[in-house]
């Protein structure tokens, strides 16, 4: 019909059809601006975040990114009850305000893990917006990561 289709591989069939309704638009969450920047080291951010994994609370897989104006750095870094603490401060260049994010760790690293660039672009509004994550090279791939609400 014009809602199905039909895949045949020998004696496997497989059949899908259209998801009905009006597709979200997702446009709508990506930021068309941003209040600060930051380029960091791609292996070195990724570094940064599994240490910090190993102190985030179960189950919320929370790790904070604060970008202090002026200091030239992102500081990453989480907070358990059970575990203990960690702070990472790595080298990057800042611009704009002062800001901070609460992300989940695990999706933060899933796009990290597809970029293949050395340098990363972390683009953020405020704390309750999503995260733009891109490369510093590729104009055509862009990773968006919604904030944790604290």
């Amino acid at each position: 019909s014009e809602n199905q289709i039909l895949f045949t591989c020998g004696s496997t069939e497989l059949v899908s059809r259209l998801i009905e309704g009006q597709y979200p638009d997702y446009q709508q969450i990506i930021p068309t601006t941003s209040k600060t920047k930051a380029i960091s080291q791609r292996a070195e951010l990724i570094r940064a975040v599994k240490l910090a994994s190993l102190f985030s609370k179960t189950g919320i897989n929370d790790i904070n990114l604060d970008f202090p104006k002026g200091k030239n750095q992102v500081v990453v870094s989480s907070v358990s009850g059970q575990t203990g603490e960690n702070v990472t401060s790595l080298e990057a260049k800042v611009s704009g305000e002062d800001n901070g994010i609460v992300v989940n760790y695990r999706y933060l690293l899933d796009g990290l893990n597809n970029i293949d660039s050395e340098l990363v672009r972390l683009e953020i509004v405020d704390g309750n917006t999503p995260c733009l994550l891109k490369s510093d090279k590729e104009t055509d791939y862009l990773y968006i990561i919604m904030p944790i609400k604290q």
